[in-house]
C-alpha cells in the first residue's frame, strides 16, 4: 500500500509539474494572438519555434517545460508547434501508447532538419546558427531573443473558422510584404491541438513510480491545412513589393477519419501560418489563431 501511494503522489507531482508554467483546462484556453494584435502597431518579427518532441521520450519534458516557460515570459511573440516524431520515441509501442501522434509533414520535417540527432531538439525559425539547424532546447531562449531583433519581412493577419456539425475547418491568411519579397515565397498552414491528455515517459521520476505519466501535451502539430504539405504553397510566382497584401485560403475537415490516425477535438484545435524565404526555407514571419465557431 506504501508503495502504491508513494507512486500516486509522485504522478501527481509530475503532471503539475509538467503543466505549472500555462493554464490547462477544458476548454482550450492558451493565450493565442486571436486578434492578430500587433504591438500597439508596431510590426514584429515573431519567432517559430519547433520542438521536436515524443512521448516515449523520456527526456524531451524539459524541452516542454522550456517551451512553456518561454511563451510565459513573452507572450505571442513566440507560436511553438510540437511535433512528435520518428521510430524511436513516437512510434506506438505497449498497451499504454497507442495512440499515433505522428504525421506525414512532421516526419518529412523530421528527416530534414533533425534526423539521427534525436529528441529533445528543435529549430528557431528554420534558421542556420554558427552552421547548425539544430538548437537543444537549452539554447532556445538565446536564439529567439536573436531572432526577434530581425526586421520583419511580412506580416501575416489569420481568420479561422470552424463548423461544429461539419467538422469544416478554414482559415485565411492575408499576407502583408513589409519589405520586397522574393518570387515563390510560401505560406504554410499548420493545424495544431492543445491539452491532449495522454501518456508520456519522464526520466525524472525514480523508481518504485512508474516513469509513465499521463500530461496535457502542448501545442501538438496534427498535421497540414490544405494539401500543399510540409513546406506550403507558393505566395507569388513573381516577386512581391513592398506594401502588397496577398490572400490565401486553406481548409480541412476536422472529423475526416482518412485525414487523421485519431480525431482531433474542434474545441482546442488552431491554425499556425508560417511565411518561408523559399530558398532557405527561413521563417519570415509566423502568425497562430485559434478555431471560432
Amino acid at each position: 500500500m506504501r508503495t502504491s501511494l508513494y507512486s500516486l503522489c509522485i504522478a501527481i507531482i509530475a503532471v503539475a509539474f509538467l503543466n505549472g508554467c500555462d493554464e490547462i483546462q477544458s476548454p482550450y484556453k492558451r493565450n493565442v494572438d486571436d486578434n492578430n494584435n500587433n504591438n500597439n502597431g508596431t510590426y514584429i518579427r515573431k519567432v517559430f519555434i519547433e520542438d521536436y518532441t515524443g512521448y516515449r521520450c523520456g527526456n524531451c519534458p524539459r524541452a516542454a517545460e522550456e517551451a512553456s516557460r518561454l511563451l510565459k515570459t513573452y507572450d505571442t511573440n513566440i507560436v511553438v508547434l510540437a511535433l512528435h516524431t520518428g521510430s524511436i520515441f513516437a512510434r506506438p509501442f505497449g498497451s499504454k501508447f497507442k495512440q499515433d501522434f505522428r504525421t506525414e509533414a512532421g516526419e518529412q520535417l523530421f528527416a530534414d532538419y533533425i534526423g539521427n540527432a534525436g529528441q529533445p531538439n528543435g529549430t528557431i525559425n528554420r534558421a542556420i546558427f554558427d552552421g547548425q539547424k539544430i538548437v537543444a532546447y537549452t539554447g532556445w531562449e538565446e536564439k529567439y531573443l536573436s531572432e526577434s531583433k530581425k526586421t520583419p519581412l511580412a506580416w501575416i493577419d489569420l481568420q479561422a473558422q470552424v463548423d461544429d456539425a461539419s467538422g469544416e475547418a478554414s482559415v485565411t491568411a492575408t499576407i502583408t510584404a513589409l519589405e520586397d519579397l522574393k518570387p515563390n515565397t510560401t505560406v504554410a498552414f499548420y493545424l495544431v491541438e492543445d491539452s491532449i491528455f495522454y501518456w508520456q515517459t519522464d526520466y525524472r521520476i525514480k523508481a518504485p513510480a512508474s516513469q509513465d505519466v499521463e500530461i496535457y501535451h502542448r501545442h501538438v502539430m496534427r498535421g497540414t491545412i490544405g494539401n500543399s504539405g510540409a513546406y506550403g504553397e507558393s505566395i507569388s510566382a513573381q516577386a512581391i513589393k513592398k506594401g502588397t497584401k496577398i490572400t490565401k485560403t486553406q481548409s480541412i475537415n476536422l472529423k475526416d477519419s482518412s485525414k487523421f490516425r485519431f480525431l482531433p477535438d474542434p474545441k482546442h484545435c488552431g491554425a499556425i501560418a508560417i511565411v518561408s524565404d523559399p530558398d532557405t526555407r527561413e521563417v519570415l514571419q509566423v502568425q497562430e489563431i485559434h478555431f471560432k465557431n
